[in-house]
C-alpha cells in the first residue's frame, strides 16, 4: 500500500501500528494521495477556476444605475424644509404654534428647491383661537391646520423682501399653495391681506419669512362653520365633497 503512494510533503507520521504480517496502520496529518493523481486532480482544479474567473469577468454584467435626479430632488426638498424647520427651532419665541404645526404636518415634502416666502402667525394669533365660549379649537382638526397652513406658504422664483415691498406703491398678488390669494402692500403698514407683518427674516436658501399678527384665512365665520360641520358629519367625509371651507 504504502508503495502505490507517497506522504505529501506537508503530511507528517505521528505514528505506525503493525497489525499483521502484510497490514499496517500509519497515522498521519495531511493527505495520502497518488502524486499523479495529485497534480492532475490539481491541474483539473486550476483549471475549472481559470475557466470559471474568465467567465465571470467575460460574460456582460447588468448595470444598475441609481435615479440621480431623484435622489438630488429628494435632498433639496427635504433640504429646504430642514432650513425653515431650523430657523423655528432657532427662534427663542414667538413662533412655537407654528413650528409645532409645521413640524407634525407633511408640509415639508411639498416644498422643492424653488424660492418661498412664508408667512408664519406669531403664538398670540393663534391663542385667539382658543376656546372660550363654544369650547371648540380650530386646529385641533388636521385637515384644516395642514389646508391653513399650505395658505402660508408661497412659491415664487424670486421672493419679494421688505425692502422691495416698502419702497413699491403697487400691490403684489401671489397665489398660496393651498389655492389662496395673498395680496401684499406696503401702505399704511407692510401688510398682508390687511394683517400686519411684525418683523421680516430673510434665509440663505431662497426662503423670505414674513412674522405676522394674525392667521391668514381664519375668521370667526370659517372656524363657525368648521364648528357646526364637526358637530353635525364626519369632517373628512364633508372636506372631501366641498373644495374648500373657507
Amino acid at each position: 500500500m504504502l508503495m502505490a503512494y507517497e506522504i505529501n510533503q506537508s503530511a507528517k507520521v505521528l505514528t505506525k501500528r503493525n497489525i499483521t504480517e502484510n497490514l499496517s496502520l500509519v497515522f498521519i496529518v495531511g493527505n495520502l494521495t497518488d502524486s499523479e493523481s495529485q497534480n492532475a486532480s490539481t491541474n483539473t482544479k486550476l483549471n475549472k477556476r481559470n475557466i470559471q474567473e474568465n467567465n465571470r469577468y467575460n460574460e456582460p454584467q447588468r448595470l444598475e444605475m441609481k435615479n440621480v435626479t431623484k435622489e438630488q430632488a429628494t435632498s433639496k426638498e427635504n433640504r429646504i424644509g430642514q432650513h425653515l424647520m431650523n430657523f423655528l427651532a432657532g427662534m427663542k419665541s414667538g413662533t412655537k404654534v407654528f413650528q409645532h404645526f409645521f413640524t407634525s404636518s407633511n408640509l415639508s415634502q411639498l416644498m422643492d428647491d424653488s424660492a418661498y416666502m412664508v408667512f408664519i402667525p406669531s403664538d398670540t394669533a393663534f391663542q385667539r383661537w382658543h376656546p372660550i365660549d363654544w369650547g371648540f379649537y380650530p386646529f385641533s382638526v388636521q385637515e384644516f391646520t395642514e389646508t391653513v397652513l399650505q395658505n402660508h406658504l408661497v412659491r415664487v422664483k424670486q421672493p419679494l423682501r421688505m425692502a422691495d415691498l416698502r419702497s413699491t406703491h403697487t400691490v403684489q398678488r401671489y397665489k398660496t399653495l393651498g389655492g389662496e390669494t395673498v395680496v401684499l402692500k406696503s401702505k399704511p403698514t407692510p401688510n398682508v391681506n390687511n394683517v400686519t407683518i411684525l418683523s421680516d427674516y430673510t434665509l440663505s436658501n431662497g426662503i423670505e419669512v414674513f412674522i405676522l399678527s394674525e392667521v391668514l384665512f381664519v375668521s370667526e365665520a370659517v372656524v363657525s362653520r368648521l364648528h357646526q360641520v364637526r358637530i353635525s358629519t364626519n369632517f373628512t367625509a364633508y372636506y372631501g365633497e366641498n373644495e374648500s371651507i373657507f
